[in-house]
């Protein structure tokens, strides 16, 4: 039996950022739907607090990709190594 419900939404504001977005969510103005890792400060430290948590969408892989086909230069591979190590603490979180 499907137990899934449907509701459609008339956004009364809408930004073209996600930026926008979060600053919206955290003055009162608006929900919004975001990436777990892009607001967990903002959790953690009750600036904004999660809703409709019960039906959250499972959890989505990051990947860091770049062509094969040449040699990464140094400044790709450092930048690789820092969004790497950022995104596995952010994360994991």
């Amino acid at each position: 039996m499907d137990t899934s419900t449907t509701v459609r939404v008339e956004p009364a504001l809408t930004v073209s950022t996600l930026r926008a977005a979060i600053d919206c969510a955290r003055e009162g103005w608006a929900i919004t739907r975001v990436m777990s890792y892009q607001v967990h400060d903002d959790l953690k430290d009750g600036r904004l607090v999660g809703v409709l948590e019960d039906f959250q969408s499972a959890p989505l892989p990051v990947c860091l990709v770049f062509p094969h086909s040449r040699r990464p230069s140094a400044k790709l591979m450092a930048f690789i190594d820092l969004a790497s190590e950022r995104l596995a603490t952010a994360l994991v979180k």
